[in-house]
């Protein structure tokens, strides 16, 4: 099973925002965000869900679909 961690620091650089004097943000979100990236990354299937578009409707633009997703 992949981690529910996201590596935000490999992605955000937490440091520079705080010397640019960014304070502090606290984000509780859904679980759906981190499947959705798992499955973005490859981790888990694409269409695993009970709809298989399901993530094509959290995409901004279709085009945006990595091409290295993985199918079921």
């Amino acid at each position: 099973m992949a981690s529910t961690e996201f590596p935000i620091n490999k992605y955000i650089k937490l440091d520079e925002l705080r010397r640019d004097g960014f304070i502090n943000v606290t984000s509780r979100g859904s679980g759906i965000i981190v499947s959705f990236m798992n499955a973005y990354h490859s981790l888990v299937p694409w269409n695993s869900f009970h709809d298989p578009n399901y993530r094509d409707s959290l995409l901004i633009s279709i085009d945006k679909k990595s091409n290295k997703v993985v199918l079921k």
